[in-house]
């Protein structure tokens, strides 16, 4: 049957015919599209800096992927972390950061999973990726957020010195990611402002975080640090009590150290004649598992890199780990002393160039280094804390009695022991 009205048969203009082509195509491209959906987890990965960790990602409704296009790209950077076609992983389009790092987990495929398991995590490795899958007619995508984190060491408090008619305290803790926050703390858990802070990254990418706080006057109980990381809801807890009442000082940690850590302090008292005495008494608990040392160190002492504690480094003391007390000489020199003796009498004699350490319990000598080599510079008491739980206190009168060796008393020391103790810095790093 012919057209009404005498009309013939339409004929379409290359443009219509081009613009008909595209939107079937496009509708070809839908009704793949919807054929071929991805579904990622729906909450952010959480993962341990290096660790191993897997980015779960699949096909809905099931079906088999190994015949597919499969590639996940940093979201942030548009570049490819693994791809996967057709049996084969293509390596050579791999950005060179996840080289030898990434793998689809095979086991899965068959069924639809996706997943992309990502080895030796590292800062860097956070962030968003794209999940995508492809054949030739069809093409998804899913997002995959991806938190990793590192929990950073115990906060390490240390003396930075006298400012602001008060004491500086410093403190720092390495290993976080991402960025902490650090608070201060005083004993009725009262914020205290910083004075300052800062934080730089190492090149694996992890933060290291340090602030200080100005503590002026009298202080009551423990003054805190914590270092606190909001993405793992953790943090850790150092705390430092220094308080100074009818000539005694005190110093006391209570974080966990290391032995031969940065743990030192130097009296603020310098000596350069004469002969000064000090008794130095060790409390706490757990005393024969306490690691810990006394005795003085040159102004020019190292602070700021690792020494071999010893007189040639200007360092005379003895020092004790688990129940064996020695000499910091070199060979280490150890004394036959059961118990440990807790107080300890330092004498310093500028003049002979001798350092002494007598049992305050019965004026035995313990232990005297001769011909010192002060090479005329000042002189200052050193202590050093190595364990939890333990405490220094430093103590100004004088001996009633001592080792005949020393011939007597000592005399009345010409300049008392300071009630606060200075820095002796990041001494041993």
């Amino acid at each position: 049957m012919g057209l009404p009205w005498g009309c013939s048969h339409p004929s379409l203009t290359g443009h219509a015919r081009d613009l008909l082509t595209s939107l079937v195509t496009l509708l070809l491209l839908r009704l793949g599209s919807a054929q071929l959906r991805v579904v990622g987890p729906g909450l952010s990965v959480t993962a341990t800096v290096g660790q191993d960790g897997v980015l779960p990602c699949h096909l809905s409704p099931q079906r088999d992927a190994r015949t597919l296009d499969v590639r996940w790209i940093r979201a942030k950077f548009s570049e490819t972390v693994h791809h996967y076609r057709n049996g084969q992983d293509l390596y050579r389009e791999q950005v060179g950061a996840y080289a030898w790092r990434t793998e689809l987990v095979r086991d899965g495929l068959s069924a639809g999973s996706l997943d992309l398991r990502i080895t030796g995590l590292r800062p860097s490795d956070d962030g968003q990726y794209f999940c995508t899958v492809g054949d030739a007619h069809a093409y998804a995508e899913a997002i995959v957020e991806l938190e990793v984190s590192a929990t950073g060491t115990d906060p390490h408090l240390s003396l930075g010195g006298y400012e602001a008619g008060g004491v500086r305290v410093l403190c720092r803790s390495a290993g976080w990611y991402p960025l902490p926050q650090l608070l201060w703390r005083n004993a009725r858990g009262q914020h205290l402002p910083s004075v300052s802070q800062t934080h730089s990254q190492d090149q694996e990418g992890l933060f290291e975080i340090e602030g200080a706080v100005i503590v002026t006057g009298s202080v009551e109980g423990p003054l805190s640090c914590m270092v606190r990381s909001s993405r793992l809801q953790q943090e850790r807890e150092s705390s430092l009590h220094i308080a100074g009442t009818n000539g005694t000082a005190r110093v006391s940690c209570s974080w966990p150290l290391h032995l031969f850590d940065n743990s030192c302090v130097l009296g603020r008292e310098e000596f350069r004649e004469g002969r000064h005495c000090w008794l130095v008494e060790v409390e706490g608990q757990w005393l024969n598992y306490s690691g810990w040392a006394v005795g003085v160190a040159r102004e020019s002492v190292e602070r700021k890199k690792w020494i071999d504690r010893s007189p040639d480094e200007g360092i005379w003391a003895l020092q004790n780990i688990e129940g064996l007390l020695m000499s910091l000489t070199w060979p280490r020199n150890p004394l036959s002393l059961s118990p440990v003796p807790t107080r300890i009498w330092v004498c310093l004699d500028c003049t002979q160039q001798q350092v002494s350490f007598i049992n305050a319990d019965n004026g035995v000598q313990i232990f005297t280094f001769t011909a010192a080599s002060f090479n005329g510079e000042s002189i200052r008491p050193w202590f050093l804390l190595c364990t939890w739980g333990i405490q220094l206190c430093l103590r100004d009168s004088t001996p009633k009695t001592l080792s005949p060796v020393l011939g007597g008393s000592c005399p009345s020391p010409d300049t008392p022991a300071s009630p606060l103790l200075g820095p002796a810095g990041p001494a041993q790093e």
